[in-house]
């Protein structure tokens, strides 16, 4: 923060208006070990429920019921074939720690204390409380690279010092229970000794239903996160205002000599090429007129015959009348 005061004053005023443990993660409770320090979850939510939303109320929670019925059986159903201790997530994301953990140099203290070596920094590390210096392991639960070097200098398992959060059977335990499957509600049976129970009257406002999720104060339009260009470039000529499907053949882009040497070889080039551009133009312009009148003067023979034919048929035809 010292830095980055020294840097923009600005910013870390802004920075400050709030606790560290709103947006830094060292300050995070430490009991806490998911990743998931954002919003993102509720975004899924929202455009998971986003066909229902202008449902009736009933109708909506069945729907919310029976996708969650859905998703904890299929989870549950394709974790009882994982194998190992850990999740595969977690154990790709060990793959990368250990991985790192190859520039690291260890010295062994004695009781499973180290002195770690990562470049120009140097860390503590204690696999008895499973601390480091870099807090990484503490926050997070994973041994962080450093505490991976001094596992593996003492040729033990990552996984054996990773957080049961993590362990495959943490995560069997959070799908193994299923919501029942419910009948229609015509077949539902009367419960209550006071009679049916009605709902509450529904009075409906006025306009259509809304599906999009209100915004809060302060949040951007959705348009704003993504904007097209207006502008259209060619990829044949490089010019604005058309593409290349029908680009008419417009002055092409070149790039400059860098040496004075080469600038002469470089026009005389550009003369050149742009001579022959000219040519085939013009090449291409004199034979589409030539098969333009061409085919006008077929279309003209054409006409002519089939006038003489009609006066051939009506000179036949005149002496009959008489």
């Amino acid at each position: 923060m010292a830095e980055i005061k020294s840097i923009n004053q600005k910013a870390y005023d802004f920075l400050m208006e709030n606790q560290p443990s709103s947006w830094s993660r060292w300050a995070f409770n430490h009991q806490t070990k998911s990743d998931h320090i954002t919003n993102n979850m509720t975004e899924s939510f929202n455009n998971w429920v986003g066909p229902y939303r202008d449902k009736p109320i009933l109708y909506l929670i069945d729907q919310v019921r029976i996708s969650l019925m859905d998703k904890l059986h299929k989870r549950f159903e394709q974790a009882c074939s994982y194998k190992g201790t850990l999740t595969p997530k977690i154990k790709k994301r060990m793959d990368v720690i250990h991985q790192q953990s190859r520039s690291c140099v260890a010295l062994s203290a004695g009781y499973n204390e180290f002195e770690v070596n990562d470049g120009t920094s140097r860390f503590v590390v204690n696999l008895n409380t499973r601390k480091c210096g870099c807090q990484v392991w503490e926050a997070t639960g994973l041994p962080c690279r450093h505490a991976a070097c001094c596992i593996t200098f003492k040729r033990e398992n990552l996984s054996d010092y990773c957080d049961s959060f993590y362990f495959l059977g943490k995560y069997l335990q959070a799908y193994e229970n299923m919501i029942h499957p419910l009948p229609d509600i015509s077949e539902l049976e009367e419960t209550s000794s006071m009679g049916v129970v009605e709902p509450p009257p529904l009075r409906r406002h006025p306009g259509r239903p809304k599906k999009v999720r209100k915004k809060e104060d302060g949040e951007p339009a959705g348009s704003e996160y993504r904007k097209k260009s207006t502008s259209v470039r060619c990829d044949k000529c490089g010019l604005q205002g058309h593409n290349r499907r029908t680009c008419k053949g417009g002055q092409i882009r070149r790039k400059r000599a860098r040496k004075s040497s080469t600038v002469k070889e470089s026009r005389n080039v550009g003369a050149s090429e742009a001579e022959v551009n000219v040519s085939q133009r013009t090449r291409s312009h004199n034979a589409s007129t030539a098969l333009n009148d061409s085919v006008q003067a077929r279309k003209r023979a054409k006409a002519t015959a089939a006038r003489a034919r009609r006066r051939e048929k009506e000179a036949m035809q005149k002496p009959n009348k008489n």
